[in-house]
């Protein structure tokens, strides 16, 4: 296995043209699991020096964006293909005649009976087309007898399974908080980030950004409470002019009180009217 991910004598964008679905999906996983083995092998060895640390990062993630831009597009429209396209019913007594000619030397009663039970159980079964494939693929490959049904479930189920775990590979599961095949690309940008002082600067920046953000806050804090203060010092000066306006016509016409006491009394109102319109100056 070569440790260089742009290069594979069984490119998978060679066998776009190939009609067994199956073929290809093995082949993608193979794949997929030697461009993880790549990128482990460049995040987690030991480095000389931080120049060739540098260098071999930067040239893995070139190598990796290279990937993401023309072979992870058409796995993945490949492998969404085979989980979700149903075999036809042509799709299966296909196969089951592929099958049992792979088996010649089965009783022929015992083939008769044999691909009608398994054409009805693969009706009810209702696989997709790659999973009929991939379990046909290992059927061939693995079984020296005609299989039994039993078998042909268990490979079918297999084959899911198969499908599921390189998606898995590829996109990740978020119920086990695993990234896929582009986790290995954030961890190798990260190290080389830490590696330039890209990783130092962007934390800089970001304390920078959030010193900023609290002073910004701090200033909206302080101006609506300026705001709010003027306010509240307005509605006092408006309540209060109204409140001398009612009292001082009162309190002149205050039978029971002498002029001096009126005097005082109103005095005592003007005062408090001053003290609002001056707060409402403070606050402007």
């Amino acid at each position: 296995m070569t440790n260089d991910i742009t290069t594979h004598h069984e490119h998978p964008v060679a066998l776009q043209k190939a009609t067994d679905l199956a073929a290809l999906l093995v082949k993608y996983q193979e794949r997929i699991s030697e461009v993880a083995d790549f990128m482990k092998g460049v995040t987690h060895r030991y480095y000389e020096t931080t120049e060739e640390k540098i260098e071999t990062l930067a040239d893995a993630l070139e190598k990796f964006d290279a990937l993401v831009d023309t072979e992870l597009p058409i796995i993945e429209k490949d492998l969404e293909l085979g989980m979700t396209t149903p075999a036809t019913l042509m799709d299966q007594t296909g196969t089951v005649a592929l099958l049992i000619g792979c088996f010649p030397n089965t009783n022929k009663d015992d083939r008769t009976i044999f691909m009608q039970q398994l054409t009805l159980f693969l009706e009810e079964f209702e696989p997709t087309a790659a999973q009929l494939a991939l379990a046909f693929r290992w059927l061939v490959r693995h079984c020296k007898f005609l299989p039994v049904i039993a078998e042909v479930r268990e490979a079918l189920i297999n084959a899911d399974e198969f499908m599921r775990e390189t998606k898995s590979k590829l996109f990740g599961d978020p119920r086990v908080g695993t990234d896929g095949i582009r986790g290995f690309r954030h961890y190798a940008q990260y190290l080389l980030d830490d590696a330039t002082g890209e990783t130092q600067r962007k934390q800089e920046a970001e304390w920078e950004r959030q010193r900023i953000k609290r002073e910004q806050k701090d200033r909206e804090r302080k101006i609506k409470a300026v705001e709010k203060a003027r306010t509240d010092a307005e509605s006092k000066y408006r309540a209060t002019k109204q409140w001398a306006e009612d009292t001082i016509p009162k309190l002149r016409c205050a039978s029971h009180l002498n002029p001096e006491r009126k005097a005082e009394l109103i005095e005592q109102v003007n005062i408090e009217l001053e003290k609002a319109r001056k707060k409402v100056e403070i606050d402007a």
